[in-house]
C-alpha cells in the first residue's frame, strides 16, 4: 500500500517527461505510486511511461486512445479507487517537475494539521528552468492546508479549478 497516489496524465510530453518522472524518483518521501496515463500520444511518451514502469515498481503505466487530459485523470482516479489503498492523491502534469521534498512537504503539512488538503503554489518560469524544459517547477514554499472534502463523484467545478491551478495533495474519500 502506498500512502500517496501521484496521477500524471501524459500527452505529447516526450521532451519533458523524463525530467518530470526523474523528479518523482528523487523524492525524499518514497511511499508513493505514480499512475501514468498515456493519452494516445503520437510521440515517444508511451514508451517512456513503459520504461519507467519497468524501472521502478512504484510507476504504473496505462495507455488509452486520445480523449483529453480530464478523461486521463478520471481514468487514473477510477483505477486508484478500485485498485489502490492510498490515502492521498496528487496530480503532476507531464511537462512539470517537482522539488525533491514536494511530497514530503505536502504530506507533513496534512499530518501536522489533520487537514484534508495541502496546497502548494506552482512556480512558473523558474530561474533554474532553461527555456523549453517544461512549464513549471514546484517548490515546497508557501504551503497552506484546508479542511476540504472531496468525493469520487464530486462535480464542483469551482473547487476543481482552484485545485488544478495549484499543486496539492488531498485525502481519498471512498464512498
Amino acid at each position: 500500500m502506498s500512502t500517496i497516489s501521484v496521477v500524471i496524465p501524459v500527452y505529447r510530453a516526450d521532451k519533458y517527461l523524463r525530467r518530470c518522472l526523474d523528479s518523482l524518483l528523487a523524492q525524499t518521501f518514497t511511499d508513493f505510486e505514480a499512475i501514468l496515463v498515456d493519452d494516445g500520444s503520437p510521440d515517444n511518451s508511451g514508451e517512456i511511461c513503459e520504461e519507467y514502469s519497468n524501472l521502478d515498481s512504484r510507476f504504473v503505466a496505462f495507455h488509452q486512445q486520445n480523449q483529453g487530459q480530464s478523461v486521463a485523470r478520471n481514468f487514473a482516479l477510477d483505477w486508484i479507487f478500485e485498485n489502490s489503498n492510498s490515502s492521498f492523491i496528487t496530480f503532476v502534469d507531464s511537462d512539470d517537475w517537482v522539488h525533491p521534498q514536494y511530497l514530503e512537504a505536502l504530506y507533513s503539512a496534512i499530518r501536522e494539521t489533520d487537514a484534508n488538503a495541502s496546497i502548494i503554489p506552482s512556480v512558473i518560469g523558474s530561474p533554474e528552468s532553461p527555456p523549453g524544459s517544461g512549464r513549471s517547477a514546484v517548490s515546497p514554499g508557501g504551503i497552506t492546508t484546508e479542511k476540504l472534502v472531496f468525493h469520487k463523484g464530486d462535480k464542483d467545478l469551482t473547487s476543481r479549478r482552484l485545485l488544478y491551478a495549484c499543486r496539492y495533495i488531498c485525502r481519498c474519500s471512498r464512498l
